[in-house]
C-alpha cells in the first residue's frame, strides 16, 4: 500500500516521514494502486473522454466538422495516449 503522514520526533527535532497505508494514489495525472491495478485510473479517462466527445458533438452541431480532427486529437486522442 501507498504510505504517507507526517510525525515530529522529539529526538531529532524536526518532522520525519512515517508510513500509513492507502489504497490508491494520483502521481502525475496517473492513479496508482497498492495492488497495480489501473481499473480507477480506466475509469478515470474514460470519463473525461467521454465528456471531451459530448463536447465535440455539441461543436458538430455548430457546424465545425473543418476542425474537429484538430480538436479531437488535442483533447481527446492526448487524454488516452498520456502515460502509455
Amino acid at each position: 500500500m501507498f504510505c504517507s503522514l507526517a510525525v515530529l520526533d522529539p529526538r531529532v527535532g524536526h518532522t520525519m516521514e512515517v508510513l500509513s497505508p492507502f489504497i490508491c494514489a494520483k502521481l502525475l495525472g496517473v492513479h496508482l494502486r497498492h495492488d497495480l491495478n489501473f481499473s480507477q485510473h480506466v475509469e478515470s479517462v474514460v470519463a473525461i473522454c467521454n465528456q471531451r466527445i459530448y463536447l465535440l458533438a455539441q461543436l458538430k452541431k455548430q457546424s465545425l466538422v473543418s476542425t474537429m480532427d484538430y480538436i479531437f486529437n488535442a483533447i481527446v486522442l492526448n487524454e488516452i495516449l498520456y502515460a502509455l
